[in-house]
């Protein structure tokens, strides 16, 4: 029980009944385990950005070093072209590009065993050129 003043006067105050407090609480942890868990929750689906940057330069530089396209001047790995070509840079658009593209399929990419990338090594480097895009890091 505590106190609390009525305009000049005192009055008891009765406490807060038990299971509100309890439910107060739960709401607490509740609200602060989600906000822990949102910057894990948006990079469940983003590829490690270094990793794909060994990858990229191993077996991607040859045709698009520094964002170019050698074999393609016009459809380059800057933001603008990528938008311009594919809609977006985005990892997610740039990731299904490189598995829906005939020619990448063809590839014999030299320093992944079998000589194809994985969906973990795509998820990779199409992280690292989004990255690289989005950032103006080329």
């Amino acid at each position: 029980n505590t106190w609390q003043r009525n305009g000049s006067a005192f009055r008891k105050q009765a406490p807060p009944p038990r299971g509100s407090v309890i439910a107060s609480l739960l709401s607490i942890l509740l609200t602060i385990s989600i906000v822990v868990s949102l910057p894990f929750l948006a990079s469940a689906n983003e590829g490690n950005i270094s990793q794909g940057a060994i990858l990229f330069n191993n077996n991607c530089a040859s045709c698009h070093r520094g964002g170019e396209n050698m074999i393609q001047p016009a459809k380059t790995l800057q933001e603008k072209d990528l938008v311009k070509n594919l809609g977006s840079a985005d990892q997610a658009t740039l990731q299904k590009f490189f598995t829906d593209s005939f020619v990448h399929k063809l590839l014999n990419f030299p320093s992944v065993p079998g000589g194809k990338l994985s969906e973990s090594n795509i998820l990779d480097v199409t992280s690292y050129i989004s990255d690289q895009a989005l950032g103006n890091k080329w």
